[in-house]
């Protein structure tokens, strides 16, 4: 399970929703055009249902995004909390012992 495609793609939606536009959110999150595209069009980073409360943190890293409050480190470092919360989850867990063959 890859996680931060999924962290990405919820990112770029979120900042669409928070009206940026795609060519914006491609600058702001440092990806491509073509990758950007594939995650607004679900083609790309979907299968895990976040939980309300990483909804919450993704919508307010986006927001901190749009209002050039952080910078690229700062960035990296509020995708990487995303991905450590999102390995906690229960979601996450069965997500993973259904495409594992040896967890429990």
């Amino acid at each position: 399970m890859k996680i931060l495609p999924q962290i990405r793609a919820e990112l770029a939606r979120e900042l669409v929703r928070q009206g940026l536009s795609q060519k914006e959110t491609t600058e702001k999150l440092k990806l491509t055009p073509a990758a950007v595209s594939q995650y607004l069009s679900n083609k790309r980073g979907k299968g895990i249902d976040f939980p309300e409360e990483l909804n919450i943190h993704i919508s307010q890293l986006a927001l901190s995004i749009k209002s050039k409050e952080i910078d690229d480190r700062e960035l990296i470092k509020g995708v990487c909390r995303l991905c450590n919360e999102m390995r906690k989850t229960e979601e996450f867990m069965k997500v993973q012992k259904s495409i594992c063959g040896f967890c429990p």
